[in-house]
């Protein structure tokens, strides 16, 4: 396989696995040589590495490998299972180290085994000292071939020539087979620091630290109802560019999603109005807290396009027209006639308040197909139609207008013949052409026997009391006396 198809078709995605405890942070896998040149596992290893200042019995450690589950390998020595700090180890995938090291003449550092089982092509392993907990573990997921090792270079995951037992650092990959001892020719730059299992490891303290930014990709305006693309770019200090881990949008609108690698999403506003997206990047499913997170507004309005023209004769053209004063992407709309359609090829824009013609020898439309004319977006919404036609009222909750929706409510009290319009109960009560209803009427003689009713019970009891006897009255009225002496 020849390095360019390599290096254009080689991903892998690095995981690093949670459950960490101050203590066990001490070890950690720092490279791996899982598809070596050739069909060859007796070539197979995992470098650790002890960054603690105490040492490590990795007789009590356990070297897991997953398919389905967890399993737990057992780590042995032929001599001292004791890791010394700041130094390095091979566990290698074998029962007989004798034979392994006979085989692999250039490793360094102190060798050991584990009966670990580690996928040509694809496969997750990390390291437990209690077969419950998962400690800086990695998933990879490519085929390799060309005998280089994935290894761990200034906290990023890389493919680089193999550098056993000693510091990681980014010297390039094999554009060659590798043969035995090869290693050491390549990398001479790092043994002339340290030969013995003792080498410091090359950290973020001594080259700076790496830090991570991620850039989202979207249009800052976009119209309702309309599906649009978003994407980003997540690069390092050291202008790299990572393309896996886990990222997680937030539309603003209620929509989140996670995916494991950058890509296009498509998504869909449905109200007009100004939306925050928000993305957050972690390494790994098992971070709680985002190593880097951006945020952008998109101001979503609505696509007030409309047919102002259609031709006729030699050029049966359709014109549209932009009314709102931004421009909107009417990509992938599709105009919809009689007997054809025509789908409008992407990039195409419309100025705010401008217009824009569509010819027929462009189209292939006829008379006939642009008698009736209905335009439809990417998600198969209605946004026009010609002859014009009163499309669903749309409620715009941002700008929400008092006024429009007195004069829709009038409107819809007109269109219902069973609704009493009291706005203008002279008006209905008179209109001859659109005669009132049983039911209508009902109510009405109800209310004239309600009114009617209480008129006379006034009138009674008015009566009444003028008609009341001067003797039942309690109180006596001074032009009722008279002085006799």
């Amino acid at each position: 396989m020849s390095t360019n198809t390599l290096k254009k078709y080689f991903v892998f995605i690095v995981i690093f696995l949670g459950s960490f405890r101050v203590a066990s942070a001490n070890l950690e896998i720092t490279e791996v040589m899982y598809d070596p040149q050739g069909a060859n596992t007796s070539h197979q290893w995992v470098e650790v590495y002890n960054n603690g200042s105490e040492s490590i019995d990795l007789s009590s450690w356990f070297l897991a490998d997953y398919d389905t589950s967890w399993h737990f390998r057992s780590i042995s020595s032929d001599s001292t299972t004791i890791l010394g700090s700041n130094s390095f180890a091979i566990i290698a995938k074998t029962s007989n180290l004798t034979d392994f090291k006979s085989k692999n003449p250039s490793l360094n550092g102190q060798l050991f085994k584990a009966n670990i089982t580690l996928g040509a092509e694809s496969g997750k392993i990390g390291l437990s000292s209690d077969k419950k907990n998962i400690i800086g573990g990695i998933s990879y997921s490519s085929p390799m071939d060309n005998g280089n090792s994935l290894q761990k270079i200034d906290g990023i995951w890389k493919e680089a020539v193999p550098t056993p037992g000693i510091s990681n650092t980014d010297s390039g990959v094999n554009s060659t087979e590798n043969t035995s001892g090869s290693t050491n020719d390549t990398t001479t730059s790092n043994t002339s620091i340290s030969s013995s299992s003792n080498t410091s490891k090359t950290s973020i303290a001594q080259t700076g630290e790496v830090k991570i930014t991620t850039k989202i990709i979207s249009p800052s305006i976009v119209s309702a109802e309309i599906p649009f693309y978003v994407s980003s770019l997540t690069t390092t200090s050291k202008k790299e560019t990572l393309i896996s881990g886990r990222y997680v949008w937030n539309f603003g609108d209620g929509t989140s999603l996670e995916t494991k690698s950058q890509q296009e999403i498509e998504h869909t506003y449905n109200y007009p109005g100004e939306y925050v997206l928000n993305l957050s990047y972690f390494n790994n499913y098992f971070e709680k807290i985002p190593v880097f997170t951006n945020r952008i507004t998109i101001k979503v309005i609505l696509a007030d396009i409309v047919i102002s023209s259609v031709g006729n004769g030699t050029d049966s053209f359709i014109e549209f027209e932009n009314k709102s004063k931004y421009e909107i992407d009417i990509s992938g709309f599709t105009i919809k006639g009689n007997s054809r359609d025509f789908i409008i090829p992407s990039g195409t824009i419309i100025l705010p308040n401008h217009k824009l013609k569509f010819s027929s020898r462009i189209t292939n439309f006829t008379d006939n197909d642009i008698s009736s004319v209905m335009v439809v977006n990417k998600a198969g919404d209605v946004v026009t139609t010609y002859p014009q036609k009163e499309l669903p009222f749309i409620k715009n909750t941002s700008n929400y207008n008092i006024s429009d929706n007195v004069l829709n409510k009038k409107s819809n009290i007109s269109k219902n013949p069973r609704a009493i319009n009291l706005n203008d109960l002279a008006a209905q009560a008179g209109d001859i052409d659109n005669p009132i209803n049983y039911k209508s009427a009902y109510t009405w003689f109800g209310l004239l026997g309600i009114i009617a009713i209480g008129v006379a019970f006034v009138l009674i009891t008015r009566k009444k009391v003028e008609s009341t006897p001067d003797y039942l009255e309690k109180e006596i009225r001074a032009e009722d006396m008279t002085i006799i002496e």
